[in-house]
């Protein structure tokens, strides 16, 4: 089965949406509000589907715009179910949560809230 590359594909539609986005790894350097997708695991759901589980990072510069942000992108992904990503139709959100915000340990100037989501796609023609 040829799997896409989601972090790419996901972080060019964020783009596309005029947010500062990025896939892993995260830039030295970001404006924020900002979005970093990672990939955690993709696995087959049968000989057409396929389920990535993603995390995106949003970084803001205090708790109430890391939450407003991480609801707006809450909000997208479920706008993503019936379009397509890297050419490949969205079929079903498994499951969608928002993390809990706390401050970034690797960025002393942000607070750092998850946005989990499992995204069914169909990766075979």
């Amino acid at each position: 089965m040829a799997y896409i590359d989601i972090e790419d594909a996901i972080q060019a539609e964020l783009t596309a949406s005029h947010y500062n986005a990025c896939a892993k790894p995260l830039p030295a350097a970001f404006a924020m509000p900002h979005v970093c997708v990672d990939l955690l695991n993709a696995y087959d759901v049968n000989e057409a589907q396929a389920v990535y589980n993603v995390h995106m990072d949003v970084r803001a510069a205090d708790y109430a715009a890391a939450a407003q942000t991480a609801a707006e992108i809450a909000d997208w992904t479920r706008s993503l179910v019936g379009k397509s990503l890297a050419g490949k139709p969205v079929y079903m959100l498994d499951d969608l949560r928002i993390l809990r915000a706390q401050p970034d340990a690797a960025n002393e100037n942000a607070i750092l809230t998850t946005v989990s989501a499992s995204l069914r796609v169909r990766v075979a023609d």
